[in-house]
């Protein structure tokens, strides 16, 4: 799995974006849920039970909360500030 970057590894291949809260359902989620996420919730109130990974990305965390997995920065990205995330309590 590849986040910001499409197809084979070649500089047009990155995106010059900023990305912050990736997460991996093993469900699909609903319009209402997709809105939520769009809205600044946190995607460990949605669906938390399905979630299967789930990396922050706030400053250099790199770590999945959820399933263990690693994840591997290439290009040197650039840390962004982070928006601001609707988080449950016992999360924070």
């Amino acid at each position: 799995v590849s986040i910001g970057r499409s197809g084979i590894s070649t500089p047009q291949s990155y995106m010059d974006e900023s990305i912050a809260e990736v997460a991996i359902w093993n469900v699909a989620l609903s319009n209402a849920e997709v809105a939520l996420l769009a809205k600044g919730f946190s995607p460990l109130l949605i669906k938390p039970e399905s979630l299967v990974s789930y990396w922050p990305l706030v400053r250099d965390d790199d770590n999945d909360w959820i399933g263990g997995f690693d994840l591997t920065a290439f290009n040197t990205p650039t840390v962004s500030d982070h928006p601001p995330v609707i988080m449950h309590p016992v999360f924070v």
